[in-house]
């Protein structure tokens, strides 16, 4: 017997099947996610999204950034960390965190302006590429050239993950597909 939360709850489509972009403690919670979701967005896709104010300076620099990636290259380190150092007032909202870990899809802004951030988390399968983390990264590139929102990329990855598992699941097709938004996307990168 399979119950109604294995079938299709919150943990199955926020961390096994990705349909869902976050979960959330309560309503007041979901309207509070939502309301800072949209705080990134133009109000339609043709207009630039809206820019905010910063107490950051946009020139500064952080000493943290030193100490972050370690020396030894097979010792993982968390990318949020990095996130957090660059944009402004250390804030980013993450979409599907919780789904293909290995990579990170967030909005943050710089300089006041609205960026997507597409990161490799080396604390999950190196931050490998698997068929998750190339659709989710898909679906991200096209979501951020809809809304003109300017992509950057922190890209700390051994490749695609190879194996029998991932050619049955057509890693091919898929990392295909990343590579065909990457190319197509209209907006600065």
């Amino acid at each position: 017997n399979i119950g109604k939360e294995q079938l299709g709850g919150v943990d199955v489509h926020c961390g096994k099947s990705g349909m869902a972009d976050l979960c959330v403690e309560d309503d007041y919670d979901c309207i509070r996610k939502i309301r800072e979701f949209l705080s990134f967005l133009p109000s339609n896709c043709h207009e630039e999204p809206p820019r905010k104010e910063s107490s950051d300076d946009s020139e500064r620099e952080d000493e943290e950034l030193l100490d972050i990636v370690p020396s030894a290259p097979k010792r993982a380190y968390d990318m949020r960390r990095i996130i957090q150092a660059i944009v402004d007032d250390r804030e980013f909202f993450e979409l599907k965190p919780s789904y293909a870990r290995n990579i990170i899809t967030s909005l943050a802004r710089m300089d006041g302006r609205t960026v997507g951030i597409i990161a490799n988390q080396p604390m999950w399968l190196a931050g490998a590429i698997d068929v998750r983390a190339a659709d989710k990264a898909s679906y991200f590139i096209e979501f951020c050239d809809a809304f003109g929102i300017p992509l950057i990329f922190f890209q700390d990855v051994p490749g695609f993950l190879p194996g029998p598992q991932s050619e049955l699941e057509g890693i091919i097709k898929h990392s295909t597909r990343l590579i065909y938004q990457l190319a197509h996307a209209t907006v600065p990168r």
